[in-house]
């Protein structure tokens, strides 16, 4: 999202916003500083077995709100008047993230399978 945002404000789509970092702050995804001091904690080893069970727990809670909450918002009209090229930008971008996490996993399983 932060690439993102800063493509669309090199290009342009900034210009009414006179503080470039201000901008940025406003679309950067906050919860990203939650996720990544929640890891960095955990890989100092802050949280114990449980703990960290029950912080996955919540994580999962979260992704599905998070999702219930995107459904009511989602107005099928507005998609159609799209048209096609985003789906395709998305599937893309989907097919293309997991094929670099598949060749991810199988690279670190054979690393480490050594």
């Amino acid at each position: 999202m932060l690439g993102f945002a800063i493509y669309f404000a090199s290009r342009g789509g900034a210009r009414q916003a006179e503080h470039k970092a201000a901008f940025l702050w406003h679309k950067f995804p906050k919860f990203v500083l939650g996720f990544l001091l929640i890891s960095l904690l955990a890989t100092a080893g802050f949280f114990n077995k449980d703990q960290l069970g029950d912080l996955d727990n919540l994580a999962r809670w979260a992704f599905l709100l998070t999702f219930a909450g995107v459904g009511p918002r989602t107005n099928f009209r507005q998609l159609r008047a799209q048209g096609v090229r985003p789906l395709l930008v998305g599937a893309i971008g989907e097919i293309a993230i997991a094929t670099i996490t598949l060749v991810l996993v199988v690279g670190a399983a054979r690393v480490h399978n050594r």
